[in-house]
């Protein structure tokens, strides 16, 4: 489960039971309590579950995979595919980076390319009105 650190929303991870396989969800909730979403994530181990700071986005950790989904409907995203099984994940200041750990010992620095693309406009801007 986590929070959206703004209040928009709950996310739990839910497990059906054996006679629908075991498939796992993840659920969007609003903050009293009614459900908005339901995904389907198959049978993937999921190990991980953050938003990010702006309330925007909650990035899992599906086995060997960092998927990205929008935090208002859970659509996704972006997916990151490792080499092995993520162990564990983290965000960086500002969202700007994903940190991962793999089974094998492997660290993942994952960078948002949107994110960079602002500050190189940003720092073009700054320079043109020199």
């Amino acid at each position: 489960m986590t929070l959206s650190p703004t209040g928009s929303g709950i996310i739990i991870a839910s497990a059906d039971d054996e006679k629908h396989h075991g498939a796992l969800h993840l659920e969007l909730f609003s903050l009293n309590g009614h459900p908005l979403t339901r995904v389907r994530l198959g049978h993937s181990a999921l190990s991980g579950l953050i938003c990010s700071s702006d309330g925007e986005l909650v990035v899992s950790s599906e086995g060997k995979t960092l998927v990205v989904r929008s935090l208002h409907d859970l659509r996704e995203l972006h997916r990151y595919t490792m080499r092995e099984q993520v162990l564990t994940f983290s965000l960086g200041t500002k969202d700007q980076h994903a940190f991962a750990t793999t089974v094998d010992g492997g660290l993942y620095i994952l960078a948002n390319p949107l994110v960079n693309l602002q500050v190189l406009e940003r720092l073009a801007v700054e320079l043109l009105n020199l």
